[in-house]
């Protein structure tokens, strides 16, 4: 993955599913903000690239998905929605 291609799911609205050499460009690529460890899916990274935001997630052992995140608000909501679900996934 290039640096466009990257620069241009950040802009858009789409959830993308990454292939795993994907993966590693993206977080060579972009400045990872925070890391949050789930107890069930690996961790929940936010990642920044210029003035785009996004959330790389592994939902599935093989599979990254990056989720475009409008600005800092959406960000927080997402984490906490996000790390909410995993709880109550997580207690039963």
């Amino acid at each position: 993955m290039t640096k466009k291609e990257l620069e241009k799911i950040l802009a858009g609205k789409q959830v993308v599913v990454l292939h795993l050499d994907d993966w590693a460009d993206v977080t060579q690529l972009a400045e990872v903000m925070e890391r949050h460890k789930t107890p069930c899916a690996g961790s929940l990274e936010i990642l920044r690239l210029g003035q785009r935001f996004g959330a790389l997630e592994q939902p599935k052992a093989k599979e990254w998905v990056l989720r475009p995140l409008a600005d800092e608000t959406a960000i927080k909501a997402f984490i906490e929605q996000r790390m909410a679900a995993y709880d109550r996934m997580w207690d039963g």
